[in-house]
């Protein structure tokens, strides 16, 4: 095994040696596990575009970052949503934000890209993101993480370096906002009533966070419905026990304040009121003296709890006594060894090394595809969602075709876990729901509605289709 996986690096450090296909906006490097990344690089002291997204995704969540610094993180149980979405009337701006201060509250660096403040580079990684920032007297690295698997949570990582002449005291603040977002279908933060509690255990210190629709009810039984009437709780907690928290984002960033210049004495009060649109979680976590040339190193975690069934406490106890650094190598290690690589031979190729890149796109496209995965409580099962222009524009899963046509690939991955399952996911969700009249639905909305019109001809002929080549297989 271990022979394999330092062939699979080679063959991939080949393939990144020369940057194929970097285009414009930075190049393609490889990471220290061996794997592809995108350095996304500054072009006159800003990025080259602000439409660029990274997926950072497992088999059960996904999440965006964007070239502004700020992670949003998409769940699909009870519905599909951007549990994180903006909206600067309410104080919201994603999640993922990061602010070093002083003891005095003075702020010392940003991790987001704004009028005031640019970061220094971004990675966008297999399984990760990480974005840096530098002053003249201090650097950050803001690291982000989707551990390999099926845990709803992304592993944070803060890596702090005094590069200045005098001893400075700092604390760490990490803000994510709660503002969901249902894609257009009508339901957004202000639908939602929130309540916190200051949460500890096994030497993690934070916020757990309960939303609840306004005026609906949950029912008892599995009702199909437009929108998720039964949202679940949220977590931001640092892996330290010095911490102090904030649930208003409007006290942090509204009245004279801003995303730029925080009011971190006002924002980080230890208040858990909050229960409007403006609700977030901010902590902050003391750093300490660092002297010159010294570095620090701050961990978190943000989450949601999948099901009424999980404790908070039965999802930490897996990760409790390993660093984060030995989850990501981890992590980094399980992509390596079950993504899907095809190289070609340099043999008689001309010019010479002709054909480098196709290990790099082979692995990143066979990534971009797992991180895709989301969980559909409705049908219970792993899904692979058309997503694109139907979702995120739409709010919709629309046609069967497409889910079919994605899965496909899937059948070719050995030791894929979920592939059988997703395959007969999709072929369940086109077989067994059809209208009175014999057709398929053409797509899905929120948790298990469905609609009709259009009624293309080929739906059918991709069960079949697809059927056959799972068979086959």
């Amino acid at each position: 095994m271990a022979k394999t996986m330092m062939m699979l690096a080679a063959s991939i450090a080949a393939a990144t040696a020369v940057p194929d296909g970097s285009g414009n906006w930075g190049k393609w490097k490889n990471d220290e596990f061996g794997l592809p990344y995108y350095d996304f690089l500054p072009l006159n002291g800003a990025f080259a575009s602000d439409q660029l997204l990274h997926k950072v995704g497992n088999d059960r969540f996904v999440a965006f970052s964007t070239p502004n610094g700020a992670v949003t993180m998409r769940q699909d149980e009870g519905s599909p949503k951007l549990l994180n979405g903006a909206n600067s009337t309410y104080s919201q701006y994603q999640g993922g934000i990061g602010y070093l201060i002083s003891q005095d509250d003075d702020l010392l660096v940003a991790t987001i890209n704004s009028s005031s403040h640019r970061l220094s580079s971004m990675e966008f990684g297999v399984g990760y993101f990480k974005k840096s920032a530098s002053a003249p007297t201090v650097s950050v690295d803001h690291s982000f993480v989707a551990p390999f698997g099926d845990d709803s949570l992304l592993i944070i990582k803060v890596n702090i370096i005094n590069k200045g002449n005098n001893d400075i005291n700092t604390s760490w603040v990490e803000h994510w906002g709660y503002f969901p977002d249902d894609f257009r279908r009508g339901v957004n933060g202000v639908n939602y009533t929130n309540s916190f509690q200051k949460f500890g255990f096994g030497g993690f210190d934070g916020l757990l966070h309960r939303p609840k629709m306004i005026s609906e009810e949950v029912p008892a039984n599995k009702t199909p419905s437009s929108h998720d009437l039964d949202p679940r709780p949220t977590f931001l907690l640092s892996r330290s026990e010095k911490v102090v928290v904030g649930t208003d984002a409007q006290k942090l960033f509204g009245d004279g304040s801003s995303i730029d210049a925080p009011n971190f004495k006002r924002g980080l009060d230890n208040d858990l009121d909050a229960s409007g649109p403006t609700s977030s979680l901010t902590v902050a976590t003391a750093v300490g003296v660092l002297k010159p040339g010294q570095s620090a190193t701050v961990e978190l975690v943000y989450g949601y709890l999948p099901n009424n069934t999980i404790s908070l406490q039965s999802m930490l106890a897996p990760i409790m006594n390993a660093s984060w650094s030995s989850l990501w190598t981890s992590s980094s290690k399980q992509w390596l060894q079950q993504s899907t690589i095809f190289s070609v031979s340099e043999k008689d190729s001309e010019p010479p090394n002709t054909w480098s890149w196709v290990p790099r796109e082979t692995i990143w496209h066979s990534y971009s595809l797992r991180a895709a995965l989301t969980y559909d409580s409705f049908m219970d099962q792993h899904i692979l969602n058309q997503a694109g222009r139907y979702l995120y524009r739409m709010g919709i899963q629309a046609a069967p075709r497409d889910t079919l046509n994605h899965v496909l690939p899937l059948l070719l991955t050995d030791g894929y876990r979920y592939s059988g399952e997703v395959i007969k996911y999709a072929l369940q969700e086109t077989i067994n729901d059809h209208w009175h009249d014999g057709r398929m639905p053409w797509c899905e909305i929120g948790f298990g509605t469905y609609c009709g019109a259009p009624a293309p001809s080929d739906l059918e002929l991709w069960v079949v289709h697809t059927l056959g080549q799972y068979i086959s297989v």
